[in-house]
């Protein structure tokens, strides 16, 4: 059924946007969901706190996760792919998900990568057959699992800083370099606004 603004979504349901569609799921604790175009996600299993997390599978495409915190619970959060389990609590983060060709840079006879950006806060990202072997990648940082590899970290994509640019416009005519941020320059510090 085509989406409207409101439409409720329950726990099985899967969400599909278009190849220019975004949707934008909001979960009775804060939580929020936004599926980029041709993003294809199942809402497995809701639970609002407590020791059971809310799982999402990701079949394909790039949905970004912005999970409101529990305190005093474990991670209660987490985003299956066919080969990585992502699991949050209180953080900001993409997940993607292709089984299409490699790309440029990608290793070869790997047809299938799951990928994280953590904007704020951390995540552990596993291998979905070793879902104990996870590794930790931290705010700023990205993640991959190729294939059946396990999990590897990267160095930091998004700098960190305290206070941060809110819009392009505190990055133009040289606003760039009043923030500690560290940008090397006004490119830096607009794709930083632009993907927070």
């Amino acid at each position: 059924m085509p989406a409207t603004p409101g439409t409720p979504v329950k726990q099985g349901d899967r969400i599909v946007s278009s190849v220019e569609g975004v949707a934008v799921i909001i979960l009775n604790d804060g939580s929020q969901l936004e599926l980029r175009p041709s993003t294809d996600i199942t809402l497995d299993q809701y639970t609002s706190g407590g020791s059971t997390p809310t799982r999402v599978t990701l079949a394909s495409g790039i949905v970004k996760s912005a999970v409101k915190r529990t305190s005093g619970t474990p991670a209660n959060y987490q985003v299956h792919t066919p080969n990585a389990i992502v699991t949050a609590r209180g953080t900001a983060f993409y997940t993607s998900y292709t089984d299409s060709s490699p790309q440029t840079g990608k290793l070869p006879g790997v047809s299938h990568y799951t990928e994280v950006a953590v904007l704020e806060g951390t995540i552990d990202l596993a291998q979905a057959s070793a879902p104990a072997s996870g590794v930790e990648v931290a705010q700023g940082t990205t993640g991959t699992v190729a294939g059946g590899n396990p999990p590897d970290g990267h160095k930091r994509k998004f700098p960190t800083c305290s206070p941060a640019p809110t819009s392009v416009d505190q990055c133009k005519n040289g606003g760039w370099q009043q923030f500690t941020c560290g940008f090397k320059n006004q490119g830096q510090c607009i794709n930083f606004v632009k993907h927070e």
